[in-house]
């Protein structure tokens, strides 16, 4: 039998192989197609059910349990996204963006950023004040790289002033999420939970610069469903689900 923490690594190794080999025709192209969809669907759901087990391995009224459940809301609402998209793919109709996926992919990072402030705060008296400052600066000069290095051309450009703001909003979510996830991780750093929320730091910046990724690629028509940039989508979602099916374990060890 696979174990919970087997799903997630089967699903990137299946990620990889989706979407870095480029396709010979037109049919190994919309085969292509297919399975990236549903890899995306799988590693979304999965990584859903995996946060919602973490946070049933606390009891009721624990805040480490709100985090994972919002965690895992979050991911609901990821994979929400994802199948909305490629429904409005399958059956024909222009591709727009922004669209109703967006709303989605916006609505899952606004709950992702919610869970891990959370867990932030919850950590926050074990960071030293130098620490705290410096993932406040390394946020700030991640925004500023991001910023000027990928979102600019798109800022300055005659675009709608929703698809400038969506560019500018996944620029953010990589500025903010990134340092919230990283808190964590210093503040346990040597413990099993250290090793945790690595995982789910290294699992957010993949989803973050996926998303960043996505809207770089839509505004200048390159993305497609088979693109590798989904690979990292895939690997996000794989960390997320890793690092929760080894929290449920340390739970469970204690």
């Amino acid at each position: 039998m696979i174990s919970s923490l087997m799903v997630p690594v089967l699903l990137l190794a299946v990620g990889a192989a989706v979407f870095l080999p480029a396709p010979a025709d037109a049919g190994a192209r919309v085969v292509q197609h297919l399975l990236g969809v549903v890899v995306q669907v799988l590693a979304a759901a999965s990584a859903a059910v995996l946060l919602h087990q973490a946070a049933r391995g606390y009891a009721r009224g624990e805040r480490e349990r709100r985090v994972w459940l919002v965690g895992a809301g979050a991911a609901a609402v990821w994979t929400a996204g994802v199948l909305v998209y490629a429904v409005r793919e399958w059956s024909g109709q222009p591709r727009t963006y922004p669209s109703l996926a967006d709303g989605f992919l916006v609505g899952a990072s606004l709950l992702l950023a919610a869970a891990l402030a959370d867990e932030f705060r919850l950590v926050s008296p074990m960071l030293t004040r130098g620490q705290r400052l410096l993932l406040i600066a390394s946020g700030l000069i991640l925004w500023g790289v991001v910023i000027g290095r990928f979102m600019w051309p798109i800022v300055a450009a005659p675009l709608a002033g929703v698809e400038k703001g969506l560019g500018l909003f996944y620029a953010s979510t990589v500025a903010l999420l990134f340092p919230l996830a990283l808190g964590p991780a210093v503040a346990f750093r040597g413990g099993a939970s250290g090793y945790v929320w690595i995982g789910v730091a290294a699992g957010v910046l993949a989803l973050a610069a996926a998303n960043l990724g996505f809207a770089y690629l839509t505004t200048y028509d390159l993305y497609s469903d088979a693109h590798p940039i989904n690979l990292l989508r895939v690997a996000g979602l794989a960390g997320l689900g890793a690092s929760a099916a080894w929290q449920r374990r340390t739970i469970e060890a204690l």
